[in-house]
């Protein structure tokens, strides 16, 4: 017994170094696993989605790849009425000394707009598009824009306090984008929207960007889950080991 007590501080030390160390790591690299089966099954979509001419939908349960110009807006977000503003997201980060960079706000909204291509148009409801398939975000954004995004996107101004980054994106009128979904026929008419157990794209990346940055997406989302997940799983493991091995010296008779 007086063994047991001598060496349980530095068992239990042990073993607490190797779970602090083995399970935020595990933690990551399952969010990061998650990112990337869902990346995966985008991918899936934008692959199997059927390309097509706007003139050509019918309401149907087959995914439809549709390039486009965004056209009239009718509640927009914001901006003036020849560039009406028909998606905006706001990704904002600040850094903490203990951990770097993280996440402080990240927010979209989208309106719905009419699509239109050299063959007609179709109204499009953005509600449940994915947010990180929208593309590049915009190359430089001044404070005063970023401020007025955010304001539109309802993050408070204490978000920016400290150092932090920000990302912005917008699609407007006049944009040429594609959007994948399935088109239903809604009160307003005819309409492309998101699938209840699929994606929604609306991206300003055209014909083989789309599918490149998806699957950039699910690479990165994978190595990071192997970064992450290998040595979390080595850190828990050595920890467990450690223990059983002292346990096993400890009940044995001297």
């Amino acid at each position: 017994m007086n063994q047991f007590m001598n060496e349980l501080p530095a068992l239990l030390g042990s073993l607490g170094i190797a779970l602090c160390c083995g399970l935020p790591l595990l933690g990551f690299a399952f969010f990061s696993f998650y990112a990337g089966r869902k990346h995966a099954r985008n991918l899936a979509h934008v692959n199997g989605a059927l390309p097509a001419r706007i003139a050509t939908l019918k309401p149907g349960s087959s995914l439809v790849r549709v390039e486009g110009v965004i056209g009239e807006v009718p509640k927009p977000i914001d901006g003036p009425p020849e560039t009406p503003l028909a998606v905006l997201r706001v990704k904002v980060e600040e850094y903490k000394d203990e951990g770097g960079w993280s996440g402080a706000a990240d927010k979209t909204r989208a309106v719905p707009f009419l699509l239109g291509d050299e063959t007609g148009s179709i109204q499009v409801d953005p509600q449940g598009l994915d947010r990180h398939a929208l593309g590049p975000a915009l190359a430089a954004t001044s404070a005063e824009r970023l401020e007025a995004a955010a304001i539109l996107l309802g993050i408070a101004p204490a978000v920016f306090i400290g150092q932090t980054r920000s990302q912005v994106w917008e699609l407007r009128s006049g944009q040429r984008v594609t959007v994948i979904g399935t088109v239903q026929q809604c009160d307003v008419g005819t309409t492309l929207a998101r699938d209840k157990k699929g994606p929604f794209l609306v991206t300003p990346l055209l014909g083989k960007e789309v599918q490149v940055q998806t699957e950039q997406q699910v690479r990165t989302s994978w190595v990071y889950t192997a970064i992450l997940g290998i040595p979390g799983l080595l850190f828990l493991c050595c920890g467990l080991v450690f223990l059983l091995t002292a346990l096993f010296r400890m009940v044995q008779p001297r």
